[in-house]
């Protein structure tokens, strides 16, 4: 997970655009879903319960998965049940 969380913020750092790229009419819906989920699953696996809430009830709800597994095959309700208090 900390591979991809490096890969991840060098990548796209979203710094609360979750609603701009749920509503870009530029991007397709995979790439939309891609970008969202591994929102998700980081904001999860850090315990970050604000942006795992904003993620879950915003404009990305669409986009994301609670057992959407990442590229280690954990889903971010698994990491939510270990990381979140």
């Amino acid at each position: 997970m900390l591979a991809a969380q490096a890969a991840f913020r060098d990548d796209l750092s979203l710094d609360g655009n979750e609603d701009k790229i749920a509503d870009d009419e530029m991007m397709s819906e995979e790439q939309k879903s891609e970008i969202l989920q591994k929102a998700l699953n980081m904001a999860a696996s850090n315990g970050d319960v604000d942006k795992v809430k904003k993620l879950l009830e915003g404009k990305a709800r669409p986009y994301v998965d609670v057992n959407g597994p990442d590229e280690e095959g954990t889903s971010p309700l698994i990491y939510a049940s270990c990381f979140v208090r």
